[in-house]
């Protein structure tokens, strides 16, 4: 049961997999309803409410339903106190494609706690997994735990939270959910407003976030450590930008000192007298039309694997397009998604670098964790592309979404053991069906339904159907 509401919720933080959320800010976003953007997770609750409360007066029936789903989030995460349990199972044992929080296991079970009073927030999340899809991954964990503050503008925050930085659907190419999140500490404004002085303002609304953690079960080289930063702006009506890089320096083949971040930060990995780093960088941007109220989005993100001249180079990328449109009273969100995870092949039009994306010759797990790609969900030096149709159905009193999502993946053609999603060379045909409503059941408390049906086709395994559910109660 929730109990009591807090007036505003400062130091909440929304962690990646909130699809349902994510098409609502998106559907408000591109229409122009608010000035919001959501290709960085984990999102200030306190962005969205600012957002929100800045909206355009006028808004047409779909964009309302989409507010009212916005706002029924906001009063579940901003409660003074909460707590809930979830079942989920993915019987495939098909790992993650999207950005919905993802079962990396054939069953998972999860309880928590939070509570949020002035400017400090937190969670205590326990999850257990059965029948992890690695071997590496711990049978319980504490992803979705942190602990929150407000300063000022800003929000410091430490724990284990998922996090997604750029505008892809399917994957980003630095860092998803899709492997599990990385225990640390970081540090990023709570709203997106322009600089006050005329020099910068330009930039218009912007936001940015610092993150220092540690990297958990790497069996080659323990201990190591990440420092990751975005900084993403939208200076014209319509355009988003983006900047990232994350390194991994530390650990059994790295030094651990201050110095040795400052040197990281700094690129000093290529001095043959400094520290060993791996670092990953470049940038993302969107930009959306509106064709007679109708947006129209094209989206990208490169991300250079090695570095020249203190410069990325090497480019991994991701394309792609979403229509969004009302029809017979319902949101459609049609997407298109492609991703090359090879080194400098920039979907085929060059031969590219065989081996290194998301590999290193010290840190020899490379850019995995537990055996889960901390980027884009198929690993490196493979290629990705979806279609896909969301529905959400207007004033449905089940809060109904339903779709559709064809994908094609060629995934690990070198059979690289650091990829324990897909351990070896394949090519992956999968159906999704997806769906998700609410309900209530046991008391007065909403229960939400996710459920899907995979119908898969491997090269190398042949079929392996199966069926994704999970049951989420507050309490």
């Amino acid at each position: 049961m929730l109990v009591g509401s807090a007036a505003r919720a400062q130091a909440v933080l929304v962690e990646a997999g909130n699809q349902r959320l994510r098409e609502d800010l998106q559907w408000l976003a591109d229409r122009g309803v608010i000035q919001l953007s959501t290709s960085s997770w984990p999102l200030p609750l306190a962005a969205i409410e600012s957002a929100l409360a800045a909206r355009r007066p006028q808004a047409s029936a779909a964009d309302l339903d989409a507010i009212a789903g916005v706002e029924r989030e906001i009063e579940r995460q901003k409660a003074q106190l909460g707590a809930g349990v979830a079942l989920r199972a993915n019987t495939a044992s098909v790992p993650a494609t999207t950005f919905e929080r993802p079962v990396r296991s054939e069953a998972q079970a999860d309880a928590w706690i939070q509570a949020s009073r002035g400017a400090l927030a937190g969670r205590l999340e326990v999850r257990g997994l059965s029948d992890p899809l690695t071997s590496r991954q711990s049978r319980v964990n504490l992803e979705g735990t942190y602990l929150a503050a407000r300063l000022g503008g800003h929000l410091l925050h430490a724990g284990q939270l998922a996090h997604w930085w750029g505008p892809g659907q399917d994957g980003s190419l630095i860092w998803s959910n899709a492997g599990l999140a990385i225990p640390g500490f970081g540090l990023r404004r709570a709203e997106e407003r322009p600089f006050e002085t005329r020099w910068l303002s330009w930039l218009g609304p912007w936001s940015y976030e610092v993150f220092v953690g540690q990297m958990v079960h790497n069996r080659l080289v323990s201990g190591t450590k990440i420092f990751a930063m975005r900084f993403q702006a939208r200076p014209l009506a319509g355009l988003e930008v983006g900047a990232s890089r994350l390194i991994q320096w530390g650990g059994s083949v790295g030094g651990n000192s201050f110095r040795s971040l400052l040197d990281a930060f700094l690129a000093r990995s290529n001095d043959p007298d400094g520290p060993v780093n791996n670092e990953i960088a470049g940038f993302d941007a969107r930009y959306t039309w509106a064709m007679g109220g109708n947006p129209l989005t094209l989206y990208g993100q490169f991300i250079g694997e090695d570095e020249a001249g203190l410069r990325p180079t090497g480019y991994l990328g991701l394309v792609g397009v979403q229509f969004k449109h009302a029809l017979v009273g319902s949101r459609l969100q049609w997407t298109l998604e492609t991703a090359d995870t090879k080194s400098g092949r920039m979907f085929g039009l060059r031969e590219g670098n065989v081996g290194s994306a998301y590999a290193h010759t010290q840190f020899r797990d490379g850019m995995y964790h537990e055996g889960l790609p901390v980027a884009h969900f198929i690993g490196g030096e493979g290629r990705a592309t979806s279609l896909r149709l969301d529905v959400a159905p207007a004033q449905n009193p089940y809060r109904l979404r339903y779709g559709l999502r064809f994908l094609r993946a060629e995934v690990n053609p070198l059979d690289q053991a650091i990829n324990l999603a897909f351990p070896a060379a394949d090519t992956v045909k999968l159906l999704q069906l997806n769906a998700s409503w609410r309900m209530r059941a046991f008391g007065a408390q909403p229960m939400t339904v996710h459920a899907g049906f995979d119908v898969l086709r491997s090269r190398r395994s042949g079929r392996d159907n199966g069926f994704r559910l999970a049951l989420e109660l507050p309490m």
